[in-house]
This record gives C-alpha cells, sequence and structure tokens, in this order.
C-alpha cells in the first residue's frame, strides 16, 4: 500500500488524523481568521494563468559524478527548465539526485534563479527519482510529504504536494500536485495503489483541484487509462488536441477539478531550435497552462 510520509519540521494539526497531511503556518492562520465573525480571506483578484512544465529525462541519463561535464550539464538542466517560463515543473526519471555536489548544485543553481523544490531521490530499489520546483514568488507549498509503497518510501518516486497561488494574495487558490515515475510490468498495480493512497490523503481537501504529472515508462494501456478515469482524471493533451499524448513526450499531465487547461505544446515548439532539450534528453517536455476557475 501507498501511505504518505511528513517530514518531521513540519507541525502536527487536526489535518493530520483525516488525510496525513500538515498544515502550514499560514493555512492555521487562514482557519482561524474564518472563524472571526467578519474574518476569512480577501476578495481574489483575478489570477493570470499556471503555467506547468513537465518533463521526463531518463535516457540519455547525465553524468552523475562530480566534475565539469557532471556540473556544466546539469546547470544547462537548471536553466532549460527556469527558461521555459513556467510556475511549476515537475521532473520524472533524473539520477543522483542524493549525491551531495548535485544537491548542493541544485540548491545553489535553482535558488539563483528564483525556483525552490521538493524531490525523492533515486534509490537501490528505484533508479530514477523526481523533483517538483516552483517559483518562490508565484507558488507557496501549504502540504508536502512522499508516497512510498509496501511500507517502504524507497520502493517507488513519488511526490505529492498542495501548493497555493500567491500572484495576486496570500490566500490564493491552491492545487494539490502528484509527481510520479512508473516502471516495470507492475505499472497499473503501481497506479491504482498511488491513485488510492493519493485519494486518501487529499479527502479533507476534496474541492481543491488535482493534477498528475508522471512518467508512465511505457504506452498507456487500457487498464491504466481506465484506473485514471475511474479516478476522475482528464488527459490534458486529449482533451486539448482529441488523442493521447505524443509519445515522443513520455511525461503525461491529467487534470481533475475545477482547474481547466488552457494549452499543450511540446518543447522545442515546430520551427524553435532544439537546443537544448534534445541535448538533455531524448523526451521532449510538456508545457501546458491553466486557468483558474472564477472567485478562485
Amino acid at each position: 500500500q501507498y501511505h504518505l510520509l511528513v517530514p518531521s519540521h513540519l507541525h502536527c494539526l487536526a489535518a493530520m488524523c483525516m488525510g496525513g497531511l500538515d498544515w502550514d503556518d499560514l493555512e492555521e492562520k487562514e482557519a482561524q481568521a474564518a472563524c472571526k465573525p467578519g474574518g476569512g480571506a480577501p476578495e481574489p483578484a483575478e489570477l493570470p494563468p499556471l503555467t506547468v512544465l513537465s518533463w521526463c529525462g531518463r535516457t540519455p541519463p547525465l553524468p552523475c559524478t562530480a566534475g565539469a561535464e557532471g556540473s556544466a550539464r546539469h546547470g544547462r538542466l537548471c536553466e532549460a527548465v527556469a527558461s521555459a517560463g513556467a510556475e511549476l515543473i515537475c521532473l520524472q526519471g533524473y539520477q543522483g539526485f542524493e549525491q551531495d555536489w548535485l544537491t548542493d548544485l541544485y540548491d545553489s543553481k535553482l535558488s539563483a534563479l528564483g525556483f525552490e523544490h521538493e524531490e525523492k531521490p533515486d534509490t537501490p530499489r528505484s533508479q530514477e527519482g523526481v523533483a517538483v520546483l516552483w517559483r518562490s514568488g508565484s507558488l507557496r507549498v501549504s502540504l508536502k510529504g512522499e508516497l512510498g509503497a509496501h511500507g517502504s518510501p524507497k520502493d517507488k518516486a513519488s511526490l505529492l504536494l498542495v501548493l497555493r497561488d500567491t500572484r495576486a494574495s496570500e490566500y490564493g487558490p491552491r492545487v494539490a500536485l502528484v509527481c510520479a515515475q512508473f516502471e516495470g510490468a507492475r505499472r497499473a498495480e503501481q497506479l491504482r495503489e498511488l491513485l488510492a493512497a493519493m485519494t486518501t490523503n487529499l479527502a479533507h481537501i476534496s474541492s481543491v483541484p488535482v493534477m498528475l504529472c508522471a512518467s508512465l515508462g511505457g504506452p498507456l494501456d487500457d487498464e491504466m487509462g481506465r484506473l485514471i478515469q475511474d479516478f476522475g482524471f482528464v488527459s490534458v493533451w486529449e482533451s486539448l488536441h482529441g488523442q493521447e499524448a505524443d509519445p515522443s513526450a513520455e511525461s503525461c499531465i491529467w487534470v481533475r477539478g475545477r482547474l481547466r487547461p488552457e494549452s499543450l505544446v511540446l518543447l522545442p515548439r515546430e520551427g524553435h531550435a532544439p537546443e537544448p532539450w534534445l541535448e538533455l534528453s531524448n523526451h521532449r517536455p510538456l508545457l501546458s497552462t491553466f486557468r483558474w476557475p472564477e472567485g478562485s
């Protein structure tokens, strides 16, 4: 069974008993303010679209050895994803996050580019890690944790975060994000376990829209397609283009709830130079924009 691991530095509130997730300080203050006469969040301002990049960089693997070549290529990766203009970035299939030199590189490079990030490194059991990046001036994480399988967080790379859009107000709308990597003959079983755990852990905030960014490790088969539909998700690619995603992307995006997809393209865009995307991975990134519902 998948379960949620909450980082120990987050304090525990009543929500922990409901879904395994933990609220941060601002969430608690909002709840307290809403209980006071005349309290609550201010009237929402109109929000610009939310832009999301999802990218599987599994092959060819980037060098994970310290040195000029490894530092340069991973540095270019950070610069590439930052240049896409997305507020939220989901990476699948990247290796070596747990190495000190690489962690330091990502921390310093991404911070300089205006991003914060959360990562689930590759492990001996799962050869591919995932990471989520967000612009610190646009989004703030209110809930976060790792989804592991079979009683161990090391079996599968999955992250669950709830992020708040703070571009117009500190009380802006939230989106729940799952970033995951699947592989092997048990892909459908892994997906089923993850979706069930995700639903349980988000039950206390069921009105919040959910986005699933995942690398399936192969084509979307009928069983996986039915699972995704059964849990209320729609394919962003299919809803906008009338068909499933181009297999060259490897990464897919699904959404459920009131977050409305407006556009989705593969990078590099037609007529644009292939660098740096095709140099860093033989899978193409997906860049998508979403519109918040009115009154968010």
